[in-house]
């Protein structure tokens, strides 16, 4: 837990699904006031009750100087800042909003330019490691925008995480975050498709998992994901296929801005196509199942008889 003071004034936070909700009650844990808004009632609803609800994201921002948000993609940023009751309608000079949806660094640039017309200050800073590293707040949080900025926002990103790093200007902590969101995608599909190829000779998911956490193609699905969700058979990671294929998407169009022609990740987002338009499948199944899915289109039998 931080041992910064916190402040008197409340800090805010949009955007309370699985991940905002546990921001707010590490916020709470360390004795920030806390005002919170949601699209969804029944998200607020979960609150614990010491946390203020708002009535629309400028209520958030009139009532709190800094400002989390926490919402689904870049659209949901947009319309949360920008829109009808919106941050910018409740900013003023003294708004710091710390953006930490997974977005775009076009997403977070545009809404910096309207905000800095009321004075207020924006600073891109996504996470990594999922909820479960929220709950004992030892996220990694990359953060884009000016140093002045910077400083101001890590009292308040002190109790969420453990590793915090200024990567570059405004937009710089989403194209972080998108470009290890790709290679996450690419490293998951590459282990469950190394794994199928040595259960073709007889080599256990445990034996396999061994050799590549004590070789050079270890990963940090190899070394976490793996043992954590797939030797346990939970397939439980708390973050959603629907996620995972939004941000291959964001990085996708991200290298295509700059000219890259994304080989790995283009091939990792159609796996995710190919899964979502499966007849029962949907948005929001929990990301580890697109390991037994892989392993069923490679005819690795026995594996995906494991997994059930």
């Amino acid at each position: 837990m931080s041992t910064v003071r916190p402040p008197e004034k409340p800090v805010g936070v949009i955007g309370t699904g699985q991940l905002g909700s546990v921001l707010t009650e590490r916020f709470r844990g360390a004795g920030y006031p806390v005002v919170a808004y949601d699209v969804d009632q029944e998200a607020l609803a979960r609150l614990h009750p010491d946390i203020t609800r708002a009535s629309n994201p400028a209520e958030v921002a009139a009532n709190a100087p800094t400002v989390i948000t926490c919402v689904t993609d870049p659209a949901a940023v947009r319309d949360c800042i920008l829109g009808e009751g919106g941050v910018l309608g409740g900013a003023s000079d003294q708004t710091l909003v710390i953006e930490m949806t997974t977005s775009s660094p076009e997403t977070t640039r545009g809404v910096g330019a309207a905000l800095a017309r009321t004075g207020a200050s924006i600073v891109d800073a996504p996470v990594s490691r999922g909820v479960p590293a929220a709950i004992e707040g030892t996220l990694s949080v990359w953060i884009g925008g000016e140093k002045e900025d910077v400083d101001r926002a890590m009292p308040y990103l002190a109790p969420l995480a453990t590793d915090i790093l200024h990567v570059g200007p405004l937009g710089a902590g989403h194209a972080v975050k998108a470009v290890n969101m790709m290679l996450m995608g690419v490293n998951l599909i590459a282990t469950a498709e190394a794994v199928a190829v040595a259960a073709g000779y007889r080599v256990g998911l445990d034996a396999m998992l061994n050799v590549l956490n004590a070789s050079s193609g270890g990963n940090f699905m190899t070394s976490n994901h793996f043992p954590r969700y797939v030797q346990s058979g939970s397939y439980r990671s708390a973050f959603s296929v629907g996620l995972m294929r939004k941000d291959l998407q964001v990085a996708r169009d991200l290298a295509g801005e700059v000219g890259v022609p994304a080989l790995y990740g283009t091939r990792a987002l159609e796996l995710y196509n190919l899964y979502l338009a499966q007849q029962d499948a949907t948005a929001d199944d929990d990301n580890m199942l697109i390991v037994p899915f892989l392993w069923k289109l490679l005819g690795a039998d026995q594996l995906t008889e494991a997994s059930s």
